[in-house]
């Protein structure tokens, strides 16, 4: 492929994408892509309603978005998809409320499991987050499909560990100081990216025509950035495994990757793109 096409492509397949997605939100008619945030309200109201429309929406937006390299992530839709799918299955069987809300619990457990392949993570999460108790009747279902969830992953081979660290030696005292300090630096980074999301939507609110293009102008702005700087694109996964493996990279280079992508990701989120922030 020469230069050429590839420059045109890094442009054009992003801009695509978005235009693909607003579409795809338009002629659905929801304004909002739904993800965790919706799970959550649905088990702590005890309305049990996800509905499916919203849930093929959200799930058809993000897989277009992460295909067409969106800097967003992919475990809010799967979280959102396996939360709607526990749903789903249990209104079939006319069950009551607490139960489709176990039946929820699990639908994230196993997906959180699966992407993760960590099967006591997925267990937490849905307890802590979506149900907020650990109480008898809901740990034993819970349990059950997140275990499931992580072996079905593993026959099938889904995906290996995203951060496979092996431990070399034991850390010193001193290099507790450091750990603290990383999680001040973390918070504040998550704060920051919380407020820049949020300010982007706001902004991209104040473009009262035309939402079907916004994403297509996310698109086509990710897309020439990414002339610059190829990392602003997509999940990011290839960078995490190559910097936790070992290859080295100057410190300048990595903040500046931090920041481009934390503009990119809360730009994205802002005009329509759909998609997770946790990758």
């Amino acid at each position: 492929i020469d230069d050429e096409t590839l420059i045109i492509a890094t442009v054009a397949v992003p801009t695509i994408g978005g235009l693909v997605v607003g579409l795809i939100r338009h002629f659905a008619g929801t304004h909002a892509a739904h993800g965790p945030p919706e799970i959550i309200a649905a088990v702590q109201t005890r309305s049990g309603e996800l509905p499916a429309r919203s849930a093929w929406a959200s799930a058809s937006s993000s897989l277009v978005s992460l295909g067409s390299g969106a800097a967003v992530g992919e475990y809010g839709p799967l979280v959102h998809m396996g939360g709607s799918l526990g749903s789903a299955l249990a209104r079939v069987f006319r069950s009551d409320v607490t139960t489709i809300n176990i039946a929820i619990a699990c639908g994230v457990a196993a997906a959180i499991s699966t992407v993760f392949n960590a099967p006591i993570a997925g267990i937490l999460f849905a307890h802590e987050i979506i149900l907020r108790h650990f109480a008898p009747r809901a740990f034993a279902p819970v349990a059950l499909a997140s275990i499931v969830g992580y072996v079905v992953g593993n026959a099938l081979a889904v995906r290996q560990p995203l951060l496979a660290i092996e431990q070399i030696g034991t850390p010193q005292f001193w290099e507790f100081g450091l750990f603290a300090m990383l999680g001040v630096a973390g918070a504040g980074l998550a704060i920051g990216f919380m407020h820049a999301i949020l300010f982007a939507t706001r902004a991209a609110g104040r473009i009262r025509r035309f939402n079907p293009l916004k994403p297509a102008l996310a698109g086509l702005v990710l897309g020439l950035a990414a002339l610059a700087l190829p990392e602003v694109v997509g999940m990011g996964f290839d960078l995490l495994v190559s910097v936790t493996s070992g290859a080295m990279m100057p410190v300048g280079a990595l903040l500046l990757i931090l920041s481009a992508r934390l503009l990119a990701t809360a730009m994205c989120l802002g005009l329509g793109f759909t998609g997770g922030v946790f990758s």
